[in-house]
């Protein structure tokens, strides 16, 4: 029997064997295939987009039948191949690039994280707040938050957001609880407290929820695409590290990422040795069960890194078993990915010296590794700035996004399929407190370093900005 006489259904059965790229490759062989493929395949591929992918699928479709199998066709090329094509050469418009408020120096304004959800931005404020911003016009459509009162003054930290699915989880700058919101109508939907004293970071996955309080990792299970059950069930807690007299905790540098297959923990800890005191890191790595359970540790015996290590900047992990971390080792930048099946270090980028371009790992979207590259690598002044860039996996290969360079490294930064969110906070003027006077941010640094000495006349105001770039390839012009 040859290939032309089987039936539709069993060509699907083998066709399903394959990887979408596969069959992207031979789907051109003869129009029977080439329909099977598109009507089996290439619409099942858009449909599992995510919704900054999905939300342009009417655009494009406008003027045609939205699901004819040329239209499929030309959809799923533009999602694969020209979008791929716009991130490495730089092709974005600029969308919108808004100040949304002014503070001034000792009010806690500053923008510390924020979270995307289809057409809104969720901005958390050092205040506990967090503004719900429209994206199509950056307008106000509420506030969460604003009820909490700031908690002791040794606990504050900046605010914490975490989204998965329709779930957004706050952690306030009090760090006293945890709360969980319908990202769909902004409700409150439940609160978590531990008696292990504050919060100090927090991770969700589709079905977990996870805390860290007194170096210790308590954790839920939950449905993250189902608001009003996520305060799950309690599952247990588990020592991240235990008490020991040679160790002052350094409860602040206690981080957690979390997939549907793994939990990584990071943590600085102050060795007391012999009187003195050294800095130490450690990565510990345990799986998690398809029923929320999380596992013991996966080789301990490695999670104490070496002690060359200086700092570790961040850690990004993957939706399946890659994870990126950032670390400075002596006076040398590296951002390695780390197969957490072996353990094995698969991939390095290494900076020869300080004055080097750095990366801090941000973001996975796919095969796709989104970093700041600290200063801008490549560029020919002498100014500093930042860049954004990616590693592409599959490649080893690492992209500097054209022509998208930002000021600050302070910048906070959020990625999706085809966008790039930016919150920027900058010194907007130095009123003073005489009457009708102003101070020109122009001034020669001499005049600026006098003037400084008079703090009580001249006060620092600070902005807010949000600006987003839009890889889609829609020319659409910059609203001011």
């Amino acid at each position: 029997m040859s290939f032309e006489t089987l039936p539709t259904e069993l060509l699907v059965k083998i066709f399903n064997y394959l990887s979408i790229e596969t069959l992207s490759l031979i789907e051109e062989t003869c129009m029977r295939w080439s329909l099977i493929i598109i009507q089996n395949f290439y619409k099942k591929y858009l449909d599992s987009q995510n919704y900054s992918i999905r939300k342009n699928y009417a655009e494009f479709c406008r003027n045609s039948e939205p699901y004819s199998p040329q239209r499929v066709k030309e959809l799923y090329k533009k999602v694969t191949d020209e979008l791929s094509e716009n991130w490495r050469y730089g092709k974005f418009s600029s969308i919108l690039n808004h100040q949304i408020s002014e503070y001034p120096a000792g009010e806690e304004g500053k923008v510390s994280s924020i979270a995307v959800y289809e057409n809104k931005i969720y901005l958390g404020r050092d205040c506990s707040n967090v503004e719900v911003r429209d994206l199509t016009d950056l307008s106000l459509i509420g506030i969460l938050n604003s009820d909490l009162e700031p908690g002791p003054r040794e606990f504050v930290r900046p605010s914490r957001l975490c989204l998965h699915g329709r779930t957004l989880a706050v952690l306030g700058p009090n760090r006293s609880r945890v709360r969980l919101f319908n990202a769909a109508t902004d409700e409150l939907v439940g609160e978590i407290e531990t008696a292990l004293g504050p919060v100090y970071n927090i991770a969700i996955t589709n079905q977990v929820l996870a805390l860290l309080s007194g170096w210790s990792i308590c954790y839920w299970k939950i449905d993250s695409m189902a608001p009003d059950r996520v305060r799950g069930k309690y599952l247990g807690s588990i020592p991240d590290f235990e008490r020991d007299e040679l160790l002052q905790n350094w409860l602040e540098t206690h981080e957690v990422v979390i997939n549907s297959t793994w939990m990584v923990t990071r943590a600085t800890r102050n060795w007391i040795i012999d009187g003195g005191m050294k800095i130490t890191h450690f990565l510990r790595v345990r799986r998690v069960h398809a029923c929320g359970y999380i596992g013991p540790e996966v080789r301990p015996d490695s999670s104490r890194l070496p002690d060359n290590i200086n700092e570790i900047t961040s850690m990004a992990l993957c939706d399946g078993d890659l994870l990126a971390v950032g670390w400075s080792v002596k006076e040398e930048g590296v951002l390695t990915i780390i197969d957490l099946n072996t353990g094995d270090r698969i991939h390095d980028i290494q900076q020869p010296h300080f004055l080097s371009s750095i990366q801090v790992p941000l973001k996975w979207e796919g095969s796709r590794l989104f970093m700041k590259i600290i200063p801008v690598s490549g560029s020919d002044s002498d100014e500093f700035g930042v860049s954004l860039g990616f590693l592409d996996i599959s490649r080893k290969e690492l992209v500097v996004i054209p022509d998208l360079v930002f000021e600050s490294s302070e910048d906070i930064i959020e990625v999706n399929s085809t966008q790039v969110f930016r919150v920027s906070t900058r010194m907007e003027r130095l009123e003073s407190n005489r009457q009708n006077q102003h101070l020109d941010l122009g001034l020669d640094l001499e005049t600026y370093a006098l003037l400084e000495s008079e703090e009580d006349d001249f006060n620092p105001v600070y902005s807010v900005n949000v600006s987003t770039y839009d890889f889609w390839g829609s020319a659409i012009p910059i609203a001011s």
